[in-house]
């Protein structure tokens, strides 16, 4: 194989792809990765496959894999996607699950802006490299616990701030509006229309 290994270029990106996508959730992961690097594969093909890295990792999700997989090779999520043909929606769940993997200080607002899939996802890959975690259930009741879990549960909208302020429509609104879902999510505020309005005026 190791002779031939460059012919794996002539091979449709999509079919490697699902040849990765089987492997990222096999119980022998390791074991195939090794493969890809012996034989030679693994230089013909965007990424960092080794073996060591996936030692005692288990992996059910195929997405998961492949956040794994980037964060591994150190490849952002666009240039995975790009490398290995990714649909946009695993693109941006690999970027989402990067950017938590990477931080060691999660905030409230990352809490309220991922989901949950994508907050247990990075706690996977931090334990995988045993790095500092939370238990699942700790991230599950953090989450949980937000005082909204959604913008559309926000107690006001565009038309109520514009009309406390006066103000026709503009960039200005959509500043006003994060800052208003920010100090509701972080409990600044309640989720009450005149309660926000009363902070937002005073602000």
């Amino acid at each position: 194989i190791a002779e031939h290994a460059q012919l794996i270029e002539q091979i449709a990106v999509e079919r490697v792809q699902m040849e990765l996508n089987k492997l990222f959730v096999s119980p022998f992961v390791a074991r195939g990765i090794a493969a890809m690097r012996q034989t030679r594969l693994s230089d013909y093909v965007a990424g960092t496959f080794d073996e060591a890295q996936w030692q005692h990792v288990h992996i059910e999700d195929v997405q998961v894999g492949w956040a794994y997989f980037a964060y591994v090779s150190q490849l952002d999520a666009a240039e995975m996607a790009r490398a290995y043909r990714l649909a946009n929606k695993e693109k941006q769940f690999i970027a989402q699950v990067l950017a938590l993997a990477t931080n060691d200080d999660w905030q409230t607002m990352d809490y309220f802006h991922a989901s949950i899939d994508v907050l247990q996802a990075a706690q996977h890959i931090r334990t995988c490299q045993s790095l500092p975690t939370e238990s699942i259930e700790a991230v599950q009741a953090k989450k949980a616990s937000l005082p909204i879990q959604t913008k559309d549960e926000l107690a006001v909208n565009g038309q109520h701030v514009m009309a406390w302020h006066d103000e026709k429509r503009g960039p200005w609104l959509k500043d006003a509006l994060a800052a208003i879902l920010q100090a509701v999510v972080t409990g600044d505020v309640q989720n009450d229309a005149q309660q926000i309005k009363d902070w937002f005026m005073r602000e």
